[in-house]
This record gives C-alpha cells, structure tokens and sequence, in this order.
C-alpha cells in the first residue's frame, strides 16, 4: 500500500512522523525516485495546482471530521470548554464551488460546510418557523430536546 499525506501543516506532520516511527515500509524502489515529498513539498502540476490540491484535501478533512463529530455525538462526550460554534476558512467553499464547476457531486462535502454553517445558530428562525408550521397545521407541540419520548426510551 502506498500512502501519500498532501499538506504538511500540523495535522499532516504528525500524522507523517508517526507512520514513521511506526516503522512504515518505504515503497518499492523508492530510492530509484528523487523525490521531493518526503522535504514536504511535491511538483503537482502547473501553476495553482497545488493549491487545488491542497484546497480539495481541506475539503475532504472537513467532511471526515464531521463524521467523527456525528458518531462521537452518538457517544455524547462532554466538552465543556467549547460552545460549538465552527468556523471555516473558505477551503470548504472552494471546493464546492469546483464540484459544481466540474458537475460532479460532492454531497458529504456539502453537508459538512452547511453543517457548519447550522452550528452558528443561523438556522435558529427557519427551526422555529418550522416548529410554528407543525404547531399551526397539526397541532404539534414542541418538546424539550431533552425529553424523550417513549419511542425513544
């Protein structure tokens, strides 16, 4: 198996030496072929195409740790010292944006990005709309999220 770690920033770095301490096998021949990822850089392509490279990596990171963040959510650990609100850099957006560029679908990478957007509270007047909605057409009332109901006991 051949791994390649694209961005050497914190994450990547550490991630990096650790398949190195860990002793992981070089690929066959590897010395036959200078290259320069191992000094923590690589020649993708023509001008820019690293930064898409690396922008699309972003995108992905963002779409793993929001499933991390939903089974770890199943789990509930409590982490006092955070409020939850998440913030992106635009790598996220960019993506996107490239996806829909080059008709392709990107559906985890989308709803990691609006996932993040619903943490900053802006969905908070569509929830409560919706509440009113089922309130006034069937007569729904809301319930405390942290009561359940029997079905969910």
């Amino acid at each position: 198996m051949q791994i390649a770690i694209i961005g050497l920033g914190r994450m990547g770095a550490n991630i990096t030496r650790r398949l190195l301490r860990s002793s992981a096998v070089r690929t066959a021949d590897r010395e036959k072929r200078p290259t320069t990822a191992e000094h923590g850089y690589l020649h993708c392509g023509p001008s820019g195409t690293g930064h898409f490279v690396k922008m699309v990596h972003n995108g992905i990171e963002d779409g793993i740790m929001a499933a991390y963040a939903e089974g770890f959510n199943i789990l509930h650990p409590e982490l006092s010292e955070f409020e939850g609100c998440v913030s992106d850099s635009g790598e996220g957006r960019w993506t996107l944006k490239a996806a829909i560029d080059e008709g392709v679908p990107a559906n985890a990478l989308s709803c990691a990005l609006f996932g993040r957007f619903t943490s900053r509270g802006a969905t908070n007047f569509a929830d409560k709309l919706l509440s009113a909605m089922r309130h006034e057409f069937g007569g729904h009332t809301e319930r405390s999220p942290n009561k359940k109901t029997a079905a969910q006991r």
